[in-house]
């Protein structure tokens, strides 16, 4: 679902590289954000929080 977001404070990936080629995250209690950081004023996409753990987590295991 694409949708602006408001929750507040955005982050990179600590794995971003100074490419520009990365996203940010902004979290909030029951859901997540992200979006493009080279085009930060384009929407962005939320998921729940669960999704984006699910996320993390297998991203994690194919590192």
């Amino acid at each position: 679902m694409i949708r602006q977001h408001n929750h507040g404070a955005w982050f990179k990936s600590s794995y971003s590289s100074g490419q520009g080629a990365c996203i940010e995250v902004s979290l909030a209690s029951e859901s997540a954000a992200f979006r493009d950081s080279k085009d930060p004023l384009r929407p962005s996409v939320k998921v729940s929080r669960a999704a984006w753990s699910r996320f993390v987590r297998e991203s994690a295991d194919t590192r």
